[in-house]
């Protein structure tokens, strides 16, 4: 788990890519939003009903965005979400970037684009759950100000384990967890 505790200093959403845009998923993108999410998440199994009724037609989920090529081809994507047992939190949820545009940049730019929604949906912060082996997505979020929260016991340890991987943030981690 981490938490961007509120929006002070959020940053604006940054411009896209040449030759791309950053939009609404629709459901006419519940296909290609799926083979998407199979290739960043493959132990998950998606398929374009799954993405209708966890996504786009959940009332849970007000926005789900995508970075799209001009050919309609889907590059990333992120979810708002609403989960009431950690309101006033929104939740940043599914955010995937497809193989060929990893390090681009742009699970960053859908990050914004939702963590803009949650903002002004009226959430005071945001959090994610994510997993150890993602590092350079936790990048990403320590980056856009998501700090580790301890939740259970191994959590302690396995930021430690994950500051050492992460050495330009080793400090704010451990001191984030307490182990500073």
């Amino acid at each position: 788990m981490m938490r961007r505790p509120g929006w002070d200093g959020l940053p604006s959403i940054p411009d896209r890519p040449e030759g791309c845009v950053l939009r609404a998923a629709v459901h006419g993108d519940a296909e290609a939003l799926a083979r998407l999410l199979s290739s960043a998440f493959p132990e998950f199994h998606w398929t374009a009903q799954r993405v209708r009724e966890s996504l786009l037609d959940d009332p849970n989920v007000p926005a789900t965005f995508v970075v799209a090529r001009e050919d309609g081809r889907l590059l990333a994507t992120a979810s708002a979400q609403r989960i009431p047992a950690y309101e006033p939190d929104g939740f940043l949820h599914w955010v995937a970037s497809s193989p060929e545009a990893r390090g681009l940049g742009l699970g960053a730019l859908v990050s914004l684009a939702a963590m803009h929604r949650l903002r002004e949906l009226g959430f005071r912060a945001c959090r994610l759950t994510t997993d150890d082996e993602r590092i350079p997505a936790i990048r990403t979020y320590l980056r856009l100000g998501f700090l580790p929260v301890v939740e259970d016991d191994t959590h302690p340890g396995r930021w430690r384990a994950l500051a050492e991987q992460l050495p330009d943030w080793r400090e704010a981690v451990l001191a984030a967890i307490g182990s500073g």
